[in-house]
């Protein structure tokens, strides 16, 4: 049982998470609003495992897929509280909620390591300065 894809420890599609912030300790919660028929996603659970906390790890490109999910998959969270409805975030405002069952492009995420995704996004960013004529790069202002 050396291999990953036996380990106890290797995320599979199919399986039920939940998802923490790892900066406030919260889980992330589905709250049905208007009688069941919408649902709001928010960061105020309690690590209880609760129906609410609960999220499926589907595969957003091969549905039934029961293999290992590894970093780089694009995948689909979807909730079995919020009548199979999967986690998405609305193109016009950028609010995160469990609107449709299909996966569009808006219930498509994608699994980044931790490490790698806080690096690049604190990266500085490198300007370039000069014509970009393949010369050394020109110091001193306009």
């Amino acid at each position: 049982m050396s291999s990953s894809s036996s380990s106890v420890l290797a995320l599979r599609y199919g399986c039920e998470v939940g998802l923490r912030s790892s900066g406030e300790a919260r889980y992330l919660r589905v709250s049905p609003v208007e009688e069941g028929k919408k649902f709001l996603a928010m960061v105020s659970g309690l690590g209880l495992s609760t129906r609410e906390e609960r999220f499926v790890v589907v595969n957003a490109k091969v549905q039934d897929d029961r293999g290992c999910v590894r970093f780089g998959d694009v995948v689909a969270l979807r909730s079995r509280l919020a009548r199979e409805k999967c986690l998405g975030a609305s193109d016009a405002d950028g609010e995160v909620g469990l609107r449709r069952s299909l996966v569009g492009n808006a219930e498509r995420w994608e699994i980044a390591p931790v490490a790698a995704a806080g690096a690049a996004s604190k990266a500085p960013k490198q300007r370039r300065r000069g014509g970009g004529g393949g010369g050394p790069p020109q110091t001193g202002g306009p």
